[in-house]
């Protein structure tokens, strides 16, 4: 996942380190731990100020669905947390990089990375167009740019991720 530019550079390590610093605040899991391991599970605790913090923000997550009626509903992204929950823990048997919301985290912060390390280099030209396709459209606005934060980036990427992840019942 090119964790490498991570090693090498500066820009990119910069890049990476913010989008990590982020996502161990708000959602208690470390993406540059989850690139480099690919572990099946991660179990993220909920005990003291920060991780109530942390359980809130899974408690609001939500997706919008339609009922066989037609009728829009949201609903929980996370129905099993609530306020007595205690911990919830990520899986998927292959690593969970394997799962849409961490992969497309990885992905985004990889692009934007990797575009740092260009723009250090002097290899992109000020006014330079800028696209992007899907998710796609995220690293363009964020890294070239520049109007989408980091810290946004992960929140939009993670949520969208998930989101995809509830769209089709998994076996």
């Amino acid at each position: 996942m090119r964790m490498d530019l991570y090693s090498s550079s500066p820009a990119a390590r910069a890049v990476w380190d913010s989008a990590d610093a982020h996502l161990i605040s708000a959602y208690g899991h470390s993406i540059v731990e989850i690139v480099r391991e690919n572990p099946p599970k991660k179990t993220i605790h909920f005990s003291g100020i920060k991780g109530q913090a942390i359980r809130e923000r899974y408690m609001e997550m939500t997706y919008d669905t339609t009922d066989k009626d037609g009728n829009i509903k949201s609903l929980p992204l996370f129905a099993d947390i609530n306020v007595r929950t205690l911990q919830h823990t990520f899986t998927h048997p292959k690593g969970l990089l394997f799962t849409t919301h961490f992969a497309q985290i990885a992905l985004v912060v990889t692009s934007c990375a990797a575009f740092e390390v260009m723009r250090s280099k002097g290899l992109v030209q000020p006014g330079a167009a800028f696209a992007g396709h899907s998710l796609g459209e995220f690293s363009a606005l964020a890294a070239v740019a520049d109007i989408l934060p980091n810290s946004s980036l992960v929140d939009i990427v993670f949520d969208r991720g998930l989101t995809m992840q509830h769209a089709v019942e998994r076996d």
